[in-house]
């Protein structure tokens, strides 16, 4: 797999997180926030809080009918 850590390659927050809200989508939210966590070289304390944010603001949109 190749790392995603901005030290090793030139990929950007935003891929980052766009690839995290992929993972979030297709698997659990613990598998997605222990691969993330391992692929950006954070802590997993850091995973779940991020994870936290985006599916709160994930059900918000759904309410709204936002596209996030």
């Amino acid at each position: 797999m190749v790392r995603l850590c901005s030290g090793e390659t030139d990929v950007s927050l935003r891929k980052k997180d766009s690839y995290f809200r992929c993972l979030l989508g297709c698997m659990s939210s613990l598998h997605a926030q222990l691969i993330y966590a391992d692929i950006c070289s954070i802590t997993k304390v850091m995973a779940t809080h991020i994870a936290n944010i985006y599916l709160k603001n994930k059900h918000i949109a759904r309410e709204y009918n936002l596209e996030i």
